[in-house]
């Protein structure tokens, strides 16, 4: 589960970091499907159960990441669209990603980003990711704030380390 950590939590930080406490609109508290495409792989769904702590939590999260490890932050709003450029090193390698995230109203949301790596990460200098998410209603009994449920299995992003690992 420790390996998926990173994986987990790219759909949910995939537009987070671009985004200002001022730039980011409210999603809905309840549970929401986020489903991640890079396009070389089957998509992964995810679901996790927000409140506007935990939501603010991943928030924070994702802005430290980038305070910490990007050295180019244009973030730029207009209406229901945020759209960022980022240069960041993690270790040795430097990413230039390209993300753009349409908001649909506070239940859905719908981001693309591409980016690539120097040197290549995994054999791939160049990605493409979409992350769609949208709000299903209540979380369910068995979950609270800031569970995380996969096919491997749940964790609370409460549990996680701050920020992304290096």
């Amino acid at each position: 589960m420790v390996r998926a950590v990173p994986f987990i939590l790219l759909p949910f930080l995939a537009f987070m970091p671009a985004a200002h406490a001022d730039d980011y609109p409210a999603r809905k508290p309840g549970l929401w499907e986020i489903t991640m495409n890079m396009g070389h792989s089957p998509p992964r769904v995810s679901r996790m159960c927000i409140d506007a702590a935990t939501d603010a939590e991943m928030r924070d999260k994702g802005m430290n990441t980038v305070t910490e490890n990007c050295s180019r932050r244009d973030i730029h709003r207009s209406g229901d669209v945020l759209t960022a450029d980022t240069v960041c090193r993690f270790g040795t390698t430097e990413r230039t990603t390209h993300t753009v995230t349409t908001f649909i109203g506070d239940a859905a949301y719908r981001t693309i980003s591409t980016s690539h790596a120097e040197p290549p990460t995994a054999g791939r200098a160049d990605t493409a990711m979409t992350v769609d998410g949208k709000w299903l209603g209540a979380c369910g009994p068995d979950m609270v704030p800031g569970d995380i449920t996969t096919p491997a299995g749940k964790v609370n992003i409460r549990s996680m380390p701050r920020g992304v690992p290096k």
